[in-house]
């Protein structure tokens, strides 16, 4: 009788539970609610959220998010290469959604099948994407409603140099939350299952010019070797602006066409007049190791009316 009563208790409890009281624990143990779980694949993805490191998850999990805009810009690069491999000239075109998606499909030239000791191109194409949401905070955290920037980089065509690439943010009139930036690369290999490295401000490839909170900040990720089936970058920031009429948020990814140092990656400022309106080199030597890829932006005009 004692034992049936004790059964009829506990399904009473479980029956009472609000259903995000169960915790998920994900490939790096970290310990979250269905309802968070959810709420944060929404936006990021359930690659992402499935390996979010704790310190990541730390930052995202009291917030509510709304998507308020999105911009992409679809990318083919084509590399002339030398006898050697090494890149001597580099053409890129902005192409259409459909012409991105079948890229794949297509009959590429590559190094491979252009034969060796001479002159080849190599194409690749890829998306960049510039997200906005509006970010608010849980009313028992006591944090600020903020707006979240994630810009995210996607490869159709996966590239042939597998080097040190920056994703970065430039902001102008506009106030980061301190110690809420942060990455991901993210990649698949055949037969092999799929990677995320995790990034925040103690991560190596970390680097923000000015300070943590002050006109922007870069995050350097060395691509993967291998037979990749999937590869993606994405970077994060929440911030405010400081003028409603007139701020910007810019994004850009650059790849390296050849191999460089993570030490080298991190020697330039945040400018306007630099690689993809962001990154400004110190050295042009190391400005031309990368595609110069346009970048993609939101101003105050992109949440009027």
């Amino acid at each position: 009788m004692k034992k049936y009563f004790l059964m009829a208790i506990i399904t009473a409890i479980m029956l009472f539970l609000p259903s995000n009281a169960f915790a998920l624990t994900n490939n790096n143990n970290v310990e979250m609610t269905e309802e968070q779980y959810n709420k944060l694949v929404e936006i990021y993805g359930k690659l992402s959220v499935d390996n979010m490191s704790q310190e990541i998850f730390d930052m995202e999990k009291n917030y509510t998010y709304k998507r308020l805009n999105t911009k992409t810009v679809y990318v083919k690069t084509k590399y002339k290469m030398d006898s050697l491999g090494r890149v001597i000239d580099i053409q890129q075109n902005e192409i259409t959604q459909e012409e991105y998606e079948n890229s794949d499909k297509l009959n590429i030239q590559t190094r491979a099948n252009c034969g060796l000791y001479k002159e080849c191109w190599e194409t690749n194409s890829k998306k960049l994407t510039i997200e906005a949401f509006a970010a608010n905070p849980d009313p028992n955290d006591g944090g600020a409603t903020a707006n979240l920037y994630l810009l995210t980089n996607t490869w159709k065509v996966m590239p042939k140099v597998r080097s040190n690439d920056i994703m970065a943010f430039r902001y102008y009139n506009w106030q980061p939350i301190p110690d809420s930036a942060w990455g991901q690369l993210m990649y698949g290999v055949n037969n092999g299952g799929y990677t995320v490295y995790n990034f925040d401000k103690n991560s190596s490839g970390y680097y923000a010019p000015y300070g943590d909170n002050i006109g922007g900040f870069g995050i350097t990720m060395k691509l993967p070797e291998g037979n990749l089936i999937f590869l993606s970058n994405q970077i994060s920031i929440k911030g405010n602006p400081t003028n409603l009429r007139v701020h910007s948020v810019y994004g850009t990814y650059q790849h390296a066409t050849k191999n460089i140092e993570e030490a080298i990656t991190k020697q330039y400022i945040i400018s306007s007049d630099g690689l993809g309106g962001v990154i400004k080199f110190r050295n042009e030597t190391f400005a031309s190791t990368y595609d110069g890829m346009q970048g993609v932006a939101f101003g105050s005009s992109d949440f009027i009316g």
